[in-house]
């Protein structure tokens, strides 16, 4: 038996469970809108970490860390010009990280400063950093907004490479 009804238009097929084309889209909008805002975040994070530990280690290890913390700085602003959807202006970190930063600054006091230490933060911060970009890669994103992402998540990849080295 036939249908009376006039066909379906393409947006409003059923795109699984449901969902009409439009309504997926929508949600993967959605979920990638707050997605390079986090990603920004947890970059600025990242970079105070390594700014502020370079502080407390050795001259050889400094370079490096100083090093990371520009290259850090580089990629936010790449990450704020692909972000039109939310022009964020004004650098700030989470509260997280303004906890560790001051958790940091407490064992720095108590202890001195260690920097074995100090690339181990930055090491666990870089993996921070990497997981959340894994996450925001798994979005789907247009061809040329993930091909940076991409090349960006291979620098963290060097930069995990070189806090190992200079870690030992």
């Amino acid at each position: 038996m036939r249908s009376l009804l006039p066909p379906k238009r393409p947006c409003d097929q059923d795109v699984g469970g449901g969902t009409s084309h439009a309504s997926a889209v929508f949600m993967a909008r959605t979920k990638t809108a707050g997605a390079l805002g986090r990603l920004i975040n947890a970059c600025i994070d990242d970079q105070r970490m390594l700014a502020h530990e370079s502080r407390g280690v050795g001259a050889g290890r400094r370079v490096v860390l100083d090093r990371l913390s520009d290259e850090r700085s580089e990629l936010i602003t790449t990450l704020e010009g692909l972000d039109t959807e939310n022009q964020r202006g004004a650098r700030s970190s989470s509260w997280r990280e303004d906890a560790r930063e001051l958790f940091r600054e407490v064992r720095t006091v108590l202890g001195g400063p260690s920097s074995g230490d100090s690339v181990t933060a930055c090491l666990q911060s870089n993996r921070r950093t990497e997981e959340l970009f894994d996450e925001t890669l798994a979005l789907p994103w247009p061809l040329a907004i993930r091909s940076v992402l991409v090349d960006e998540r291979a620098r963290l990849d060097d930069a995990r490479t070189a806090l190992i080295a200079i870690k030992y």
